[in-house]
């Protein structure tokens, strides 16, 4: 099933607000808990990210909706204690981006327009301070996008202002992310030509950078395909698989998911099915749990008796990461000879198993079109 223009929109900003919060759970888990002042506690963000994702498995879209409004409403909560009990924090800005997306979401799905002027204050309090690039990015590309979309600009103006907030962040470690932002925000205002400047710019730039990956494959350009497939997962059971060498000469069905995601859980049946008649061909899956727990994750898979093999490498899955993976369930085909041969396998996964099985060496296979 193909995203029209308005879902694949949706994902991308999805993808870029989610994306800096994201990115710094490990770097906040990575410092020692304090409670100075000084500093937001790294225990206190990581309990703001938990109560980012939504509880229990939704099974509806209202469902959904529901628990994503109550989990920003939370984290927004959290997030205007934290300004008060850490004003002076060095890293209150890692608190702020994490109020932007929770203050938007509400403002999208729940219509919530008093939200909406929230996340533009929080998000000017961020550019007035002292953070690193990579966040000061985030919130000026939320700024400039709701100047761009929440007004009438004309093909002048769009260009100036995308250009000009790309040239703005060219010479720090956040140029990648301006590219990949304003690429985004030029598709979201049908400035094609601009679209393809900047896109041209992140392939040949950045194209290794997670968040351009993401981008890139929601663009349809698929930076990954033909490339090896690396991962250094752990089972279940505690041993290490080696990818692609430990399953070299199989085709691999890598599949990004998790317990608490409806869609995910949805797909559970299918997968059963698709695995029972090709495990006896030469092919293998691979589920790669974004799971908060692996207790989670074992009881799941006992439960529905998932039988294939399991990963688990904590929350901050580092596989995920490195692929760009920020909205699940995300299925690739890896070749034979271990190379990507689809990251986009969802709704057509036996006819990329059989053409993988096929090939003699991996091919890029014919991948879903961009969004139109």
């Amino acid at each position: 099933m193909h995203m029209t223009r308005i879902a694949a929109l949706a994902a991308l900003s999805a993808i870029l607000l989610a994306g800096t919060a994201l990115a710094t759970d490990k770097e906040a888990a990575s410092r020692p808990a304090t409670t100075s002042a000084s500093e937001v506690p790294a225990d206190l963000i990581a309990k703001i990210d938990a109560e980012a994702r939504p509880q229990g498995s939704p099974k509806t879209r209202q469902e959904m909706t529901a628990a994503m409004a109550k989990a920003m409403q939370t984290v927004l909560q959290m997030g205007r204690q934290a300004e008060t009990d850490y004003a002076g924090a060095a890293n209150l800005h890692e608190v702020r981006i994490r109020m932007v997306q929770a203050a938007d979401l509400l403002r999208r799905i729940a219509q919530d327009e008093a939200r909406g002027a929230e996340a533009l204050q929080i998000a000017h309090r961020i550019l007035a301070g002292s953070g690193p690039p990579t966040f000061k990015a985030q919130a000026d590309w939320y700024v400039l996008r709701r100047k761009l979309t929440d007004s009438p600009a004309d093909a002048n103006q769009i260009g100036d202002g995308i250009r000009g907030f790309v040239a703005r962040y060219a010479k720090t470690d956040a140029a990648g992310d301006a590219l990949t932002y304003g690429a985004v925000l030029a598709m979201r205002l049908d400035q094609n030509a601009l679209v393809n400047e900047l896109v041209a710019k992140l392939q040949s730039e950045h194209a290794n950078d997670p968040k351009a990956r993401s981008v890139l494959r929601q663009m349809g350009k698929h930076p990954d395909i033909g490339k090896p497939f690396t991962a250094e997962l752990t089972r279940l059971d505690g041993t290490k698989l080696s990818l692609p060498k430990d399953l070299l000469g199989k085709v691999v069905v890598i599949d990004f998911w998790a317990t608490w995601c409806g869609p995910c859980v949805g797909e559970v049946p299918h997968m059963k099915k698709v695995y029972q008649g090709y495990k006896g061909k030469g092919v293998e899956f691979v589920g790669i749990s974004l799971d908060r727990t692996r207790q989670d994750v074992e009881q799941f898979v006992k439960q529905k008796q998932m039988d294939w093999i399991h990963t688990y490498d904590g929350q901050g899955n580092p596989t995920a990461d490195k692929y760009g993976i920020n909205a699940i369930p995300s299925l690739w085909v890896i070749g034979k000879d271990g190379k990507v041969f689809s990251d986009s396998a969802r709704g057509r996964l036996e006819e990329l198993i059989d053409k993988a099985l096929e090939a003699p060496t991996t091919a890029p296979a014919t991948t879903a079109p961009a969004p139109k």
